[in-house]
C-alpha cells in the first residue's frame, strides 16, 4: 500500500453522469451522426449495437493512456458503425466521435456534492493507509470506526476500507 500513488474509481453515477443522458453519445456526437437516422433504427438493433461495442471495451480491463483509450474508443465506434450502417460513419467521423469522447471533459456532468464526496474518499483512504501500516493488512473488522486508522474510536468512520 506504500506504493500507491493514487486511487481511481468509477466515477460515473456516484460523482458524475453523462451530459448528453448516454455515456457513449458524445457532446458533439450529433455533429457526425444524423439524429433522425439514428432514432428511426429499431431499439433493439441500436441497443445490440451498443452491447456488442460495450463487450469490445469491457475486454480490455486495464488501459492506461489517453493515446490507448482512444484507439479502444475508435474501435469501439468502428463496430457501432459496422452495426449501423445506416449512420453512414465514415473513418473521419468515427475518429472524431472517440477523441470527443475521450477528451472532451464537457460529457460529463458533476453532482454538486461531488466534491464533498472526494474530501470523505480522501479522508478514508488515509485512514485506511495508517490501518494498513499499523496491521500490515486490510481486514479491518466489521462496523470498525477510526479517527486515526489504527484505534477504534466509537465516533470515528465506519467501514474505512470501502471505496479505498
Amino acid at each position: 500500500m506504500n506504493n500507491i500513488k493514487a486511487i481511481l474509481f468509477d466515477s460515473g453515477r456516484v460523482l458524475n453522469y453523462p451530459s448528453t443522458g448516454h455515456w457513449f453519445i458524445t457532446p458533439n456526437f450529433w455533429q457526425y451522426v444524423d439524429k433522425t437516422k439514428f432514432y428511426d433504427i429499431d431499439k433493439s438493433k441500436l441497443s445490440n449495437a451498443f452491447r456488442k461495442a460495450d463487450d469490445y471495451i469491457m475486454s480490455h480491463k486495464l488501459i492506461i493512456t489517453k493515446d490507448e483509450e482512444l484507439q479502444h474508443f475508435i474501435k469501439f465506434y468502428e463496430i457501432i458503425a459496422e452495426n449501423l450502417p445506416e449512420l453512414q460513419l465514415n473513418r473521419e467521423s468515427i475518429h472524431s466521435i472517440a477523441n470527443d469522447l475521450v477528451f472532451n471533459a464537457d460529457k460529463y456532468t458533476f453532482y454538486d456534492d461531488a466534491l464533498n464526496a472526494i474530501t470523505e474518499f480522501h479522508k478514508k483512504y488515509k485512514l485506511a493507509k495508517a490501518y494498513y501500516n499499523h496491521y500490515g493488512n486490510l481486514e479491518i473488522p466489521y462496523n470498525f470506526k477510526t479517527l486515526n486508522g489504527i484505534d477504534y474510536d466509537e465516533n470515528g468512520l465506519v467501514e474505512i476500507w470501502k471505496n479505498c
